[in-house]
């Protein structure tokens, strides 16, 4: 079963993301149950590491036109709490 649903998850997406070349929003009518997102909760970017997300996205990179070979390349980054330099 859980393969199924995965199988069906990722031509879901592939279906999607079709001609899609802008990020695409994971809950477009909001976080369901989630609390309100403060006015100066701003997303931030520093050395790669992104901070203060509060609109969850996917975003597809497509290759040029005419160099497509049908490889599809999912990667899912997971959170963190804290960075230790």
């Amino acid at each position: 079963m859980k393969i199924i649903l995965c199988v069906l998850m990722l031509m879901s997406a592939a279906i999607l993301t079709q001609a899609q070349e802008g990020p695409l929003p994971l809950y477009p009518n909001g976080v369901p149950n989630a609390k309100p997102v403060p006015a100066t909760y701003i997303e931030k970017s520093n050395n790669g590491l992104v901070s203060c997300v509060s609109i969850s996205t996917i975003t597809p990179y497509l290759p040029a036109n005419g160099m497509a070979n049908g490889i599809v390349i999912l990667i899912f980054p997971g959170g963190i709490n804290s960075v230790k330099r």
